[in-house]
Formats: structure tokens, C-alpha cells, sequence
């Protein structure tokens, strides 16, 4: 396996180009060997392109080299994103303690910012583990329940495996899910109508006891298809 360095060195006066260097370098997400000399997988070596352009640019020095990884250096602790992802989830947790307090706008506007921040370092985390899944698993947890938040009749995920289903079983079929449908009932009943059954009927819900005993129900709680683990309806669907 290949890995790529970067070696550079700026003019010690120009602070700011530094500080631009130093954060390029970290939104690669490309890892610290020694002072001027930095790492990264040799699959996203193009990162270092414009690094070592600017750097060029402003009188300083960068090479970057391809090279085989030497057998005794294991790569995986240079990434390790623990400590970032340890922070985002404590910031998760804190969130979802003041869903009783605060306005959901504000818990939404909060989310969505801890989405982009999280997205961030998913894309420069170059060897994941449990950790981002737990992190990512917590994440749609909490956008889910704040998507809900005062919603009548959102269900609850149980926790369970989907099972994979057979197509041919579902045609020709009579669909039910609750009335007043958000996104998840609306994009659940287009993946059904396009990819699922050929020539589906649809009943739009009072009340999910409302529910025929011969049709398949979707997004309440206890329907044929609902919320698993952290997978919404549409998703339980397109997995099965």
C-alpha cells in the first residue's frame, strides 16, 4: 500500500499564510509525522496539491512523494478521530437533554449545524470504526426525535434486524399510512409505487387503528413496515 507526504516549509515571518497553511492541512485531514512533514493515504494525495501550491506561492518549500508504506508503520493510529467524534457526541447528548426546554427551531437549526460538523470529519476520517457509527447511529436518532418533536402519532423504532423480503409478495397490494403525510410517508409511498408494487392502492389514515387488517401498514407504530434501530420508514423499505 501506497502512502503520500507532504514536506514544507514556510518563511517564518509570514504568520498568516501559516495560519491558511495549518488550516488547509487540517480540513485535508492529513496526518503529523514531524514539524513540516505530514501524511496522508495515498488515495486522497490530491488534497496536498493546492497545499503545496500555496505554499510555493508565498516563497516557501513543499515536495510531495509517493512511497510504500514500511511494513512496521500501521496507519490506522495516525487517523485516529476519537477524540473529535467524543466531542461531537457529548455535544449530541447535551442537545438532546434540552429537547424538553428549547424551541424546535432552535433544536433544529442546532442539529443541522452538528450535521454539517460531523459530515466534516466523517469525510477526512480515512479509517473509521465504531466510533463514527456510534456518532452517525446517535446523530439520526436525534434529528429523527426533533423531526417528531410534537407530531401526533410518530412511531417508535424498535430494535430488530430487517429481513429481506420478496418482491413478488407485495403486488397488487392495499398500502395504509396516517393522513397529513411528512416526508417520510410521502418518499415511503413513492419508493412502494415505483419500485415495490406495481399497482399499489393507498389508504390515508385517521388513526393508525384505522388500519384494515389485509393491507400493508407503514410509518405508525406496530405496521408491517416502520422505524428499525435508527432506519426511518423509507429506509426499512429500500432495505428489505
Amino acid at each position: 500500500m501506497k502512502i503520500s507526504l507532504l514536506i514544507s516549509s514556510l518563511p517564518t515571518q509570514n504568520t498568516t499564510t501559516r495560519m491558511r497553511v495549518w488550516r488547509s492541512l487540517k480540513a485535508s485531514g492529513s496526518a503529523i509525522l514531524r514539524d513540516g512533514v505530514y501524511l496522508l493515504p495515498i488515495s486522497h494525495s490530491e488534497k496536498f496539491d493546492p497545499i503545496a501550491n500555496d505554499v510555493i506561492s508565498e516563497h516557501g518549500t513543499a515536495y510531495v512523494f509517493h512511497a510504500e508504506q514500511p511494513s512496521n508503520l500501521e496507519l490506522a493510529p495516525f487517523f485516529n478521530r476519537k477524540e473529535e467524534y467524543d466531542a461531537l457526541y457529548k455535544q449530541l447528548t447535551e442537545l438532546r437533554d434540552r429537547q424538553a426546554k428549547d424551541e424546535k427551531k432552535e433544536l433544529l437549526k442546532q442539529v443541522r449545524k452538528l450535521r454539517k460538523s460531523i459530515d466534516a470529519l466523517v469525510e477526512i476520517d480515512y479509517y473509521p470504526d465504531e466510533t463514527q457509527a456510534q456518532v452517525l447511529n446517535e446523530l439520526s436518532s436525534l434529528e429523527l426525535s426533533i423531526a417528531r418533536q410534537g407530531e401526533a402519532n410518530e412511531p417508535q423504532a424498535i430494535q430488530a434486524h430487517i429481513q429481506l423480503l420478496n418482491k413478488s409478495n407485495y403486488q397488487n397490494k392495499t398500502w395504509a399510512t396516517r393522513k397529513r403525510p411528512w416526508i417520510d410517508r410521502l418518499a415511503s409511498a413513492w419508493l412502494i409505487k415505483t419500485f415495490i408494487d406495481t399497482s399499489p392502492t393507498f389508504i390515508w389514515l385517521e388513526t393508525p387503528s384505522d388500519c384494515p387488517k389485509d393491507a400493508f401498514g407503514f410509518d405508525f407504530d406496530d405496521a408491517t413496515f416502520s422505524h428499525i434501530n435508527h432506519w426511518v420508514t423509507f429506509e426499512v423499505l429500500l432495505y428489505s
